[in-house]
């Protein structure tokens, strides 16, 4: 829900397995994205979950932001994708 709340009428959520998640933003410009992982990570460390101990509760965010280009498909844009985490872990 809090992933959602950030998005805009044409951005869409997916959740790709138990701990990752997927931001399509069509309208968003590669470049523009460092504001709204900014955003996020802010909006993670204060996450509180009624009826959860939030002083244990520690999340771990990383982001892998990939632009669609000409001829892409899907499997292209999430390999790219999975290499800008790999190499932010570097």
């Amino acid at each position: 829900n809090m992933l959602n709340d950030q998005l805009r009428w044409a951005d869409t959520i997916g959740r790709m397995d138990e701990s990752e998640f997927l931001l399509i933003l069509p309208e968003t410009h590669l470049d523009a994205t460092g504001p709204m992982i900014e955003l996020i990570h802010e909006r993670l460390n204060d996450l509180y979950i009624e009826g959860f101990d939030n002083s244990e509760f520690k999340t771990r965010a990383r982001f892998g932001a990939a632009e669609w280009h000409k001829g892409d498909d899907v499997s292209l844009l999430m390999a790219r994708a999975r290499q800008v985490l790999e190499q932010a872990e570097k």
